[in-house]
């Protein structure tokens, strides 16, 4: 991070981690927010590819995958307790700071 060319290299990576986080957290803070008239959880695979949703299964829960898809709120939940959350509050939002770290 000494030159400029490097310092400009690592923002916009950042910036694209901080967009995939801000969509995942909007996304679930959104839902919790609305009553839904049918209980049918959004799929997380709206918001993260296949890959992605099922490397984070096998870091989270450690088992063979499931017949189907998980939800969309299970995926910032499984992110954020890889940055160390734990619900101790019971409000069941984790901190971006959390979630950054999980990412």
């Amino acid at each position: 991070m000494q030159s400029a060319e490097n310092l400009e290299k690592m923002v916009v990576i950042l910036s694209f981690v901080a967009v995939r986080l801000l969509q995942l957290k909007e996304h679930f803070e959104q839902q919790s927010q609305v009553i839904p008239t049918e209980k049918v959880p959004t799929p997380c695979n709206t918001l993260r590819s296949e890959i992605e949703w099922k490397i984070l299964w096998k870091a989270i829960e450690k088992i063979e995958f499931p017949q189907t898809i998980p939800s969309a709120a299970w995926a910032y939940k499984a992110i954020a307790k890889l940055g160390g959350w734990n619900d101790s509050k019971r409000t069941g939002k984790a901190a971006w700071a959390t979630i950054w770290k999980g990412f």
